[in-house]
């Protein structure tokens, strides 16, 4: 599987096959890896607003308990730090 850079990966918990990542480019995507099936699905692609420190580029994701949705920090909406929750897979 090649993606291009990659920024924080994370697997979802106890099992092997899910990995949740992000691109490493200024647009960033968000997306699950289906390392079984070889499959890439991409949650969402963001950019951060224009006034954001470089220091928030990077969306830090997570996994919640249920496998369901992801997290991620983002300054997309140019209103500041928020913590967006989106479904994990379609």
């Amino acid at each position: 599987m090649v993606w291009g850079g990659v920024g924080d990966c994370r697997y979802f918990l106890d099992n092997e096959r899910f990995i949740l990542a992000e691109t490493g480019t200024a647009t960033k995507k968000l997306f699950v890896w289906d390392r079984w099936q070889d499959a890439m699905h991409v949650v969402g692609e963001y950019s951060p607003h224009e006034t954001a420190p470089f220091s928030s580029r990077d969306l830090h994701p997570a996994w919640d308990r249920t496998g369901a949705y992801v997290a991620f920090d983002s300054t997309h909406s140019g209103q500041g730090w928020q913590v967006c929750p989106v479904p994990a897979m379609p």
